[in-house]
């Protein structure tokens, strides 16, 4: 019954420091983050990242309060130790939430510049 229990304790603590090692190893430091500045009223950003690609959402206001947004797809890239994540910046357009009828019509996005 030892030998059971020192087998099972030694197997756990091998397969602990395999996972551990392997969480180690990830990509990169989470860079997901939420930004919005209340002394900078009319514009936020939010990256979400997953293994190597960020996915950025902007929110802008115009003078005159109209909405704009912005999306991104950036792709990662690590480059003599320095990490950079880049893609394109598409400004998007369609109808309010909850519209009715939906009409896949109303929604689309143009290119309008690079987000690094």
């Amino acid at each position: 019954m030892k030998f059971v229990r020192v087998t099972l304790t030694v197997s756990l603590l091998v397969g602990l420091a395999i996972v551990r090692s392997a969480l180690a190893t990830s990509w990169s430091n989470d860079q997901s983050d939420l930004w919005w500045n209340s002394s900078e009223d009319g514009w936020g950003i939010q990256f979400v990242q997953r293994g190597s690609t960020i996915f950025a959402t902007m929110f802008v206001y115009d003078g005159a309060g109209n909405p704009t947004f912005y999306v991104a797809t950036m792709d990662g890239t690590k480059a003599n130790g320095v990490l950079s994540f880049t893609g394109d910046l598409l400004a998007t357009h369609g109808s309010p939430f909850g519209r009715v009828p939906y009409s896949p019509a109303n929604f689309g996005f143009v290119k309008v510049g690079t987000m690094t």
